[in-house]
């Protein structure tokens, strides 16, 4: 297990490395009125004044500037991304619309969203707030929304939008609706992007595993040490949602799964006569365990192959406290291994897992699943003087349902 363990993360690595420069089929038209038809880079994150490319997947990958591009498109998204001068200096900006008014978008180096409207009419402009000093008799800044005279001006040959501009929203949901409706008014759109036909995700994922757990006993009096390595099979089902909202980055899990602990030692005492007749310590708890936590997906969501990490907090259900902590003697016979006095077993516990993980899509947008994690669980004791909490090593299988 320990071997495919290694394998797994080792491809994993390798799939998060290759997902930071994915590249999809497309087209770049340059400037000098050639066409470059292969692979281009799908997302850019750290430059944006050229894009990677390539011909074929084994081919050489070259870099396009925007002093050479026109624009590129995809070809089996709805992505298309041009060239313009902002402040003298040729950048990309993403074709959200494109009509007789033009939405663009430009992520600057900020992270910020900066919108602009493009057309026959305005030319291109930024749509933004401004803020304002209020003046030397009053202390204060006001804000001034320079983007709705801008509007207002452009959309002024649409009647319905003339009376509604001044409520559009610097939002690329609010802007966005506003010139499908200009351009359905006044003219036509020729282009949108698949940003907006983006739909929150809903999965159920099913997971068979294999925990492989060491208990880490401390204390002073702790009744079993050296515990032997469980190896034990688990369940797990779980829901997720990926909103739109985070460009399907960002899942929220919320899921359950069983598994068992069954390990065994060396009874001990810190005193050898208190030994008696006790030979060995067993841990053996059976646990419902609800998991709540979160993704992220590494790779976009149409891909074919994806990975992801994933941070969950666990709270764990004991199912057998009778049968959880145990000491044995020569003869077989079992009991509690604090009976000698009073040490109560709570009823749940706490912890938290990392999970790594591989989606491979096979129809539509069910997948195959393969992870690989750890967990760290508390015991159930309530004494200070002894803890056996378990660090687990996980590996599971499974496929996921899009409902």
């Amino acid at each position: 297990m320990k071997n495919t363990i290694i394998l797994l993360i080792a491809l994993l690595i390798s799939t998060i490395t290759s997902a930071q420069n994915e590249f999809e089929p497309g087209t770049i038209h340059l400037k000098d009125g050639s066409k470059q038809k292969g692979l281009i880079q799908f997302f850019n994150k750290k430059n944006y004044k050229s894009i990677l490319f390539k011909k074929l997947e084994e081919s050489e990958v070259k870099t396009f500037t925007t002093n050479q591009i026109d624009y590129y498109a995809f070809d089996n998204v709805d992505k298309k991304v041009i060239t313009e001068l902002i402040n003298l200096s040729p950048v990309f900006l993403e074709v959200i619309i494109e009509g007789k008014a033009s939405l663009l978008l430009y992520n600057d180096k900020n992270g910020d969203k900066r919108y602009f409207l493009k057309s026959k009419k305005s030319g291109l402009k930024e749509l933004d707030i401004i803020t304002k000093d209020k003046g030397d008799l009053s202390k204060g800044q006001f804000k001034l929304k320079r983007y709705v005279g801008i509007l207002n001006f452009e959309f002024n040959d649409c009647e319905n939008l003339k009376i509604q501009a001044n409520n559009i929203k610097l939002t690329l949901t609010s802007l966005s609706k506003a010139f499908l409706e200009y351009n359905n008014c006044s003219g036509s759109t020729s282009f949108s992007s698949e940003r907006l036909k983006r739909e929150d995700i809903h999965d159920l994922v099913i997971l068979a595993g294999l925990y492989s757990t060491k208990i880490k006993e401390k204390g002073d009096g702790i009744r079993g040490m050296g515990f032997e390595n469980s190896l034990t099979p688990s369940i797990e089902i779980h829901y997720i949602y990926t909103p739109t909202l985070f460009n399907s980055k960002t899942s929220l899990s919320i899921g359950a799964s069983y598994n068992e602990i069954n390990s065994e030692t060396d009874y001990f005492r810190n005193v050898p006569v208190l030994i008696g007749d006790y030979v060995t310590t067993k841990i053996n708890p059976k646990t419902l365990n609800l998991r709540v936590g979160i993704y992220y997906n590494f790779s976009q969501s149409k891909k074919k192959l994806k990975s992801n990490l994933g941070i969950f907090y666990i709270n764990s259900r004991l199912l057998n406290s009778d049968k959880t902590y145990l000491r044995i003697d020569t003869d077989g016979n079992e009991e509690y291994f604090y009976e000698d006095f009073n040490v109560p077993i709570l009823k749940s516990s706490s912890g938290f897992a990392i999970e790594l993980g591989l989606n491979y899509n096979i129809y539509k947008n069910n997948d195959i699943i393969a992870k690989v994690g750890y967990e760290r669980i508390g015991d159930f004791l309530d004494f200070v003087g002894a803890t056996y909490a378990s660090n687990t090593f996980t590996l599971k299988l499974g496929y996921s349902f899009n409902l």
